[in-house]
């Protein structure tokens, strides 16, 4: 007999947006659940909502993302990952493959090339961590269009990679709306601010 999913010590949900450069997204419950030494093809990016991870670097280095704060995995860099304290950790993830990204944050007939990074694995930024959050909750919702569900990433991401990431060419102005949203926005003209509120705001 199954056990009830509240006593499952590990719990996890994959879906889709298709029309956010392809992401898969991630809402996850982990207690003991350990992932074994491994690389993304993707960028992959998320918020610690309760508890701590830990992982080992590349390097043999321990390092620990706790609540509260955004993790962020650079395509190639080799990692694993594990509860860092016996309650676990829950976490919410996008994965977005990099040409999917770069293509998300040019602007409309910009030619906008370059090698993105992230220099830092674990970043303290409440005001960004806040914004994929609500985006990310906001991509789960039932409730919400798929306009609004890309706008909220486009804008979550948009600014993570404003303040954190680094490129060797200039980075789009941080008032600019990625050129996947706007063309998006250019379709049915109808005021949808309200209904962003349901879906976390």
């Amino acid at each position: 007999m199954k056990p009830p999913a509240s006593a499952r010590p590990n719990q996890a949900k994959f879906w889709r947006e298709p029309a956010f450069a392809g992401a898969e997204l991630l809402r996850a419950a982990y207690r003991t659940h350990r992932f074994p030494p491994h690389t993304h093809d993707e960028f992959a990016f998320g918020v610690i909502e309760r508890g701590a991870q830990a992982y080992l670097d590349s390097r043999g280095q321990r390092i620990i993302m706790p609540e509260g704060t955004i993790c962020v995995i650079n395509p190639g860099h080799l990692h694993e990952g594990r509860p860092a304290t016996e309650a676990g950790w829950d976490y919410r993830m996008v994965y977005i493959p990099t040409t999917g990204l770069i293509s998300l944050l040019k602007d409309d007939g910009e030619d906008f090339s370059g090698t993105l990074y992230f220099p830092e694995t674990v970043i303290d930024d409440p005001q960004t961590m806040k914004l994929i959050r609500e985006a990310h909750v906001c991509s789960e919702s039932n409730d919400a269009t798929q306009l609004e569900k890309t706008s909220r990433l486009a804008t979550a991401v948009f600014q993570l990679v404003q303040r954190h990431g680094q490129m060797p060419h200039p980075m789009p102005r941080p008032a600019a709306i990625p050129g996947a949203v706007k063309r998006a926005r250019e379709g049915p003209r109808r005021p949808w601010t309200a209904s962003l509120r349901r879906c976390g705001r």
